[in-house]
């Protein structure tokens, strides 16, 4: 039956060429093709495929929305098409992005109203699928550097200056390496240990050695946690901070 159809709508053989190639009779490639209705509905999913391609072709910023409306289909039948063709809605990310961005004025914070990485809205970075679910997800404030500057290069990283993880302003971003981010992380208390002082993390290891009290009783008295605690007390984070 696929044979058929291809000879018939792909490669525009006649049913006698089509009759004679399979041995049959012309009526019965008229029956196996569904009659004149089915034939009709199949040259217009055709022609509409073909616009959908060449559309495409020329224009493939086009929402499915919009090409829907041009074509005189349903969305459903675009992106269906679109998915075949192989074709990405490019322009449907920027279309995401701004309805989940609250945009504000230029030097204030745009904050991400949209999912965050882990699904958790006490993550701290915002996050936006732009491709098949295979491909996972990006970072909100990476998505708009690249909107608004193009590609970031290899090995950087995409750093905000207002320490709003949420923020995808443009003009709040830098780029930078990974030792920019934790440089930033470590200056701007992010990591928790920079939360202590010098004289809190001497006296965090003087009550550790000399009392042997569980890291999580150090960071309930000190108001850290106790990963925290342990990571200040054996170096793990400050090695600075060694006493």
């Amino acid at each position: 039956m696929k044979e058929i159809r291809n000879f018939r709508y792909n490669h525009g053989w006649s049913f006698e060429e089509i009759s004679a190639h399979f041995g049959c009779t012309r009526e019965r490639i008229r029956q196996l093709l569904g009659g004149a209705k089915g034939i009709n509905t199949t040259r217009k999913k055709h022609k509409q495929k073909r616009l959908i391609k060449a559309y495409l072709n020329k224009r493939p910023e086009l929402l499915n929305i919009q090409l829907a409306e041009v074509i005189g289909c349903s969305v459903k039948i675009v992106a269906s098409y679109r998915g075949l063709l192989g074709f990405k809605p490019q322009g449907y990310y920027k279309y995401r992005f701004w309805r989940k961005a609250d945009k504000q004025g230029e030097n204030d914070c745009w904050e991400w109203q949209g999912a965050r990485l882990s699904g958790n809205a006490k993550c701290r970075y915002g996050s936006m699928s732009v491709g098949k679910a295979s491909e996972g997800k990006i970072y909100a404030h990476r998505l708009s550097w690249e909107i608004h500057n193009g590609e970031i290069p290899n090995l950087k990283s995409v750093l905000h200056k207002c320490d709003n993880t949420i923020c995808v302003n443009p003009n709040h971003l830098y780029l930078g390496t990974a030792v920019d981010n934790m440089r930033d992380r470590d200056t701007r208390g992010r990591n928790g240990v920079a939360l202590l002082s010098l004289s809190d993390i001497t006296e965090m290891k003087r009550l550790y050695k000399t009392h042997k009290i569980a890291f999580s009783e150090l960071g309930t008295l000190f108001g850290v946690s106790g990963s925290v605690a342990a990571n200040a007390v054996n170096n793990r984070t400050y090695q600075y901070h060694q006493t």
